[in-house]
């Protein structure tokens, strides 16, 4: 698997700038990749109101803070999970709001 650092944030408040090529990944998902580079940006549930977005590609990711992991049962054995934070071995029932 993929492993990487994400936000989630209301597709209301989300400015995107430049070319963004989505991929229906399931009919519950989508995935957002970079028009020019296809680097992954976003991916989102079918009629959420949020998004999540690949925390290395934001301008400015500072202030943010982790909630938790998600997706754990798919971490390699050599990685540890130690910050005390929540864990999840797919996605939290409540969704990553």
């Amino acid at each position: 698997g993929l492993y990487m650092a994400a936000a989630g944030v209301a597709r209301d408040a989300l400015e995107i700038n430049g070319d963004v090529k989505w991929v229906a990944v399931s009919a519950r998902a989508s995935h957002g990749f970079c028009g020019a580079c296809c680097a992954p940006l976003f991916w989102s549930r079918t009629g959420s109101p949020s998004i999540s977005i690949v925390v290395g590609s934001m301008h400015d990711p500072s202030g943010l803070e982790c909630k938790g992991h998600i997706f754990v049962s798919e971490k390699g054995d050599y990685y540890d999970i130690n910050d005390g934070l929540p864990q999840y071995e797919r996605y939290p029932a409540e969704g990553s709001g």
